[in-house]
């Protein structure tokens, strides 16, 4: 997945209501996914019982998150396991609040940077 980059000439999007997804459209990403992970490419099948695939947990991720403008559409869905899914969210999330800073400092908006704190010189082990 490629770093999404904002474009800052437009105003903040309204992030778009989440939709869950049906049984049909699930069942028609994973196919178009081949029955594995969007991120690691594991296999979601955790066994085949009557001839019927028994999928493992899995997480509906957006590939471009709703705060940042992505859609509901199927081509903006992705199935992924629990622990892919963790490490995007957490990307997702700091590239979410990167854009909200930098829309902040365009509007003159984002606070001042603070000075940092400096230690004062105690030593960092006391030998007394």
């Amino acid at each position: 997945m490629s770093r999404i980059e904002p474009v800052m000439d437009r105003e903040p999007l309204d992030a778009t209501p989440r939709k869950r997804l049906t049984a049909a459209q699930k069942a028609e990403i994973l196919d178009r996914q081949r029955d594995r992970c969007a991120g690691c490419k594991e296999s979601l099948i955790w066994a085949v019982v009557d001839g019927k695939s028994v999928y493992g947990p899995m997480v509906d991720e957006h590939v471009i998150p709703l705060e940042l403008g992505g859609s509901n559409d199927l081509s903006n869905r992705e199935l992924r396991c629990v622990s892919c899914a963790k490490k995007k969210t957490r990307q997702d999330q700091k590239d979410i609040a990167h854009v909200r800073r930098m829309r902040l400092k365009d509007r003159g908006e984002f606070p001042e940077a603070r000075q940092k704190l400096r230690g004062r010189g105690f030593p960092k082990r006391w030998e007394g």
